[in-house]
Order: C-alpha cells, then sequence, then structure tokens
C-alpha cells in the first residue's frame, strides 16, 4: 500500500496524483466516497460508478435507436 501527500486547494479541490488515477482506474467525474474513520478519512471507489458507466456506455450506443427497432429485433426470441 502506498500514501502520498496533496495539498487542498484554496477552492477546497484535491488533485490525485496521476499514477493514483491509474492504479486504481479513476476517471474525471467520477465520484468517489470519502469515509470517516476514527483515525482519520478513507477515500474509496464508489461501487455505484461500474453500473454508472455501464449505462452510460449503453445509452451511447443506443442513440438514434428507437424502440420499434428493439422489438423487431427480438421478435424470433422467446422473451
Amino acid at each position: 500500500m502506498s500514501s502520498t501527500t496533496v495539498r487542498i486547494r484554496e477552492d477546497r479541490s484535491i488533485v490525485i496524483p496521476k499514477d493514483f488515477m491509474k492504479r486504481y482506474r479513476l476517471i474525471p467525474k467520477q465520484q468517489i466516497k470519502i469515509l470517516e474513520e476514527k483515525d482519520g478519512l478513507r477515500i474509496t471507489k464508489k461501487r455505484q460508478d461500474v453500473y454508472d458507466k455501464f449505462v452510460e456506455l449503453l445509452g451511447e450506443g443506443l442513440k438514434g435507436v428507437e424502440w420499434k427497432d428493439i422489438e423487431e429485433g427480438r421478435k424470433d426470441r422467446c422473451f
């Protein structure tokens, strides 16, 4: 486990170092959780992010597709 020191900016933001972003697969605008613990704070990935990213990608993939097209494509399926 590694650690680093960062400074809190005037606007209350912090910068997560690039190597941490890459190692923990964090992306800009991603939500993270800050947990208060007895001896300090802990930052973790929000579990919902995987679901949110899936929904985002699905939405991008379905741009321009209409419901009738989806229904037409599943006519021969049993569900």
